[in-house]
């Protein structure tokens, strides 16, 4: 698939902004086209791409998608670009193909969006859950490795270290995958004595094969008298170390209707439940979210819940690590006064454990919520605000309310905090057709847009087309085994929706202040140019090599920009 930039940008007002060409500078974004509909798809018998999920992206700029065509065969399935050649695609797997390691003759049934969508990792290596019919289920989970499918698990499949007899009954399609090849899923069982109480687990691959981890029914570790309750409220999350961390009700002495838990099979530990003193006083009310409700680190987790003391209910973000800690509390300072009211979604988390949080404060002004970085040690900022300019628009248009807006954050997985963000707008000429986008809060606080509704974008040279709808992965923790739509360098892959029903999947790439600079030492030079030239016409990761323009290849274009850039860099 041939690399492109969106060559022109028009306003909902009418008005033309350009957008720099590969490789990008200043303060724009580049992009890269990686599959739009009507484009062939491979391994469809004739097939064209219709219509794309929610795309995701690893280090390498590599990415996947599910996505519809009008091909024989994989009419719906997944697809990646290759690892070596990102201009390449290549089909995952797609419907009416056999299912390995089923009964003879069991094929894929439809792949749709969001319930099935590829896992990609680091490595190339992708886990997902695919659409079956066996049994009582419509789900089986599977790993691609090294290119080779292989599976995890299947309705009818023996659950390794239970009776005989016992059997998946469902699989559950929202998985986790990390980094290290590892899956972890939700299960419902069969059997001689399953029964409605004990018939849900979290099971993950480790060291043998499968491993039961949690079982309703089954005694919580550490806590007299009291056992697991349900688990399909909640999806487990797999760190890159192999933990893993999920959400239960507690039946029994101690009933609750969540706690948190984190660990391997055979050494689970509770992070916090409902009922437990907390920190600030009082104790933890009963506040549940539902599917994912933490963001996870090697070594913690984060989360969000109320709490009750004299003063009544108030919410809070919590950080555990060694000990649990508040990190936002409503009716606590911070960065712009008082905090009057917290998100209720899982901040999103880095590495080092500093969280992104929406946040209203006690202002008596149209300007009163913001989106707040909290680090685990010292004092948290404000990385945007509603009310400040809204980078994509016209000048007096402003982001809206970040509490009340179906908002999402994501922070990249290096220490360097870079947020996306999901916002809406306000101001002259905006309206439910184009008052959302996508933004990039970068590592020295520059807001750039990704993309935004009501835009008019022109790909590959293509006539104008206008978003109506912008797709993108939300994984809220850069260690939970989820991947997002953003990887470390701030490339963001989103799938684009077009008011006339098209759909394209790109990749919006951060400007560079000096793309040409391969050696990185401040000057475009003649080892620059010899980079270049030495790599002439090779194909791999985006930006290595001498790929100046990171579209997967060294090329004419790679080298034009080496020698237009000749000189020292800017500062």
């Amino acid at each position: 698939m041939p690399s492109s930039t969106i060559a022109s940008f028009l306003t909902s007002f009418g008005l033309f902004a350009s957008f720099a060409a590969t490789p990008a500078l200043g303060n724009t974004y580049s992009f890269r086209l990686i599959a739009q509909s009507g484009d062939p798809a491979p391994s469809s018998l004739g097939g064209a791409f219709v219509s794309f999920g929610h795309p995701r992206i690893n280090a390498s700029g590599q990415v996947s998608f599910q996505a519809t065509t009008t091909g024989a065969i994989a009419d719906s399935g997944l697809w990646r670009t290759l690892f070596d050649d990102p201009q390449t695609l290549a089909l995952i797997i797609g419907e009416d193909f056999p299912v390995p390691g089923a009964p003879a003759g069991t094929k894929f049934g439809a792949f749709q969006s969001p319930f099935h969508h590829p896992l990609l990792n680091d490595d190339s290596n992708i886990g997902f859950a695919a659409p079956v019919t066996l049994g009582d289920g419509t789900v089986g989970v599977f790993r691609m490795i090294d290119g080779v499918i292989t599976k995890v698990a299947l309705p009818n499949d023996s659950m390794p270290g239970l009776p005989a007899g016992t059997q998946f009954k469902t699989v559950g399609n929202l998985i986790s995958f990390n980094a290290n090849n590892l899956v972890a899923l939700n299960v419902t069982l069969k059997g001689p004595g399953i029964t409605a109480l004990n018939d849900e687990g979290f099971v993950l691959t480790w060291f043998g094969g499968l491993n039961m981890l949690a079982r309703e029914g089954n005694g919580a570790p550490g806590i007299p008298a009291t056992t697991f309750g349900t688990m399909l409220l909640t999806y487990p999350l797999l760190t890159d170390n192999g933990q893993v961390a999920f959400d239960i009700p507690l039946n029994g002495a101690s009933n609750a209707k969540w706690s948190r838990w984190r660990g391997w099979p055979g050494g689970l530990s509770l992070l916090a439940k409902e009922g437990d003193p907390t920190p600030l006083g009082g104790t933890f009310a009963g506040e549940h979210e539902g599917f994912w409700t933490m963001g996870t680190t090697a070594d913690g987790a984060s989360f969000v819940e109320r709490f009750e003391n004299d003063a009544g209910l108030q919410r809070a973000v919590w950080r555990v690590e060694d000990t649990i800690e508040s990190a936002l509390v409503e009716g606590g300072v911070g960065p712009l006064g008082t905090y009057e009211e917290i998100s209720g979604d899982v901040p999103a988390t880095a590495v080092d454990s500093t969280l992104a949080t929406f946040a209203r404060f006690a202002i008596a002004n149209a300007v009163d919520t913001a989106l707040v970085l909290s680090p685990p040690q010292g004092a948290a900022e404000v990385a945007l605000r509603e009310g400040d300019p809204a980078p994509g628009y016209v000048a007096g248009v402003q982001f809206d309310d970040l509490v009340d807006f179906d908002s999402f954050t994501d922070v990249s997985s290096a220490n360097s905090h870079r947020v996306l963000v999901s916002a809406a707008t306000r101001g002259l000429g905006i309206t439910d057709a184009n008052d959302r986008g996508v933004w990039v809060v970068d590592t020295d606080g520059t807001v750039r847009v990704a993309a935004r509704e009501g835009s008019w974008i022109s790909l590959e040279g293509g006539p104008l087309g206008q978003i109506a709808l912008i797709r993108v992965s939300h994984s809220g923790s850069t260690n939970s085994g989820r991947r997002s739509s953003m990887n470390e360098r701030g490339d963001v892959a989103m799938t684009l929706l077009f008011t006339n029903g098209d759909e394209a999947v790109v990749v919006a790439q951060p400007p560079l202040a000096c793309a040409a600079d391969v050696t990185g030492d401040g000057v475009v030079d003649a080892a620059d140019l010899a980079i270049v030239l030495g790599a002439w016409g090779e194909t791999g990761p985006v930006g290595t090599g001498g790929d100046v323009d990171r579209d997967g290849d060294t090329d004419a274009a790679d080298l034009a920009a080496v020698l237009g850039a000749w000189g020292a860099c800017a500062d």
